[in-house]
């Protein structure tokens, strides 16, 4: 397992240790601002399923451009269900929109660094940083 595997596991234990502390508290969940901080956890919670898929989806080498328009996609979804959950959880209310703020967040800094990753790699090919790397699997394949 590599470090972003790890980190994604640990992200989904972590969710749902929250989920059962929120569904033990046994709160109120009756009008519209405690309903938006529950529906920006739920958000937050596909956000970070999202991301265990897109640990799993990283490492499918593909020739064509699906394998790479599956990863932009995730990563464009992850970011818009983690902002909707971010705004859900500063305009609403209750015992859900701390972890709901903190989870969106926690998926918000994942999405950039990713973001960060692929354009550090793409720079390292657009200056030729890769090319002796490239050079050896031209000759072994």
């Amino acid at each position: 397992m590599e470090a972003a595997q790890i980190f994604a596991f640990l992200e989904v234990l972590a969710l749902a240790g929250t989920w059962v502390w929120v569904m033990r508290r046994k709160r109120s969940t009756h009008g519209p601002r405690r309903k938006a901080s529950i529906a920006g956890f739920i958000l937050a919670s596909f956000a970070i399923a999202l991301n265990m898929i897109l640990t799993l989806v990283m490492h499918v080498d593909s020739s064509d451009d699906v394998g790479t328009r599956i990863y932009y996609g995730l990563i464009l979804l992850m970011t818009v269900l983690a902002l909707a959950s971010l705004v859900l959880g500063i305009l609403g209310k209750g015992g859900t929109r701390i972890p709901t703020i903190v989870w969106s967040c926690i998926v918000l800094l994942t999405c950039f660094f990713t973001l960060v990753g692929i354009y550090k790699a793409m720079r390292a090919t657009e200056t030729g940083l890769l090319a002796p790397y490239s050079s050896r699997l031209q000759r072994l394949g």
